[in-house]
């Protein structure tokens, strides 16, 4: 339709993984970083912790394209040490008062370890998650 567009890249030697999804692909309210206005915002990816010799990561040609994208420079945030691994499992911008118009939610491993810690404290220790519920394909929900 009108306005609209799209892009395809093909990688030539990786194969296209999870990361490669939008789950994976965020892109913050506009924002101004140390006076550069970025009007359309920035684009958030999840990728390997730079410094590992093995990770999962954006396919290269994905990566390349976004990181073109000189309107919308991206920020790369590590997210590897998800089972998924993508960014949207972790954080998300809402509507919210003031001069940005937005706060970023930040989701909290160790705030939700206590979490579960106080119910097992409170009892709960034995209280099932899920209990008769299944996934898409039919399997049952396991929680460890």
């Amino acid at each position: 339709g009108k306005d609209f567009g799209y892009v395809t890249r093909v990688p030539e030697y990786e194969e296209v993984g999870s990361l490669d999804s939008f789950g994976n692909l965020e892109v913050s309210p506009p924002v101004t970083v140390n006076g550069k206005k970025y009007p359309l915002g920035r684009i958030i990816i999840g990728v390997a912790f730079p410094t590992a010799p093995h990770g999962r990561n954006m396919t290269k040609v994905v990566q390349d394209f976004l990181w073109s994208q000189k309107v919308q420079e991206p920020v790369a945030l590590y997210s590897d040490w998800l089972v998924v691994g993508h960014v949207d499992e972790f954080m998300t911008f809402v509507p919210a008062p003031g001069p940005k118009g937005f706060r970023l939610l930040l989701a909290s491993p160790d705030a939700g370890y206590k979490l579960f810690q106080g119910l097992q404290n409170d009892g709960h220790g034995e209280g099932k998650m899920f209990d008769g519920k299944q996934r898409n394909d039919g399997m049952m929900f396991v929680c460890l």
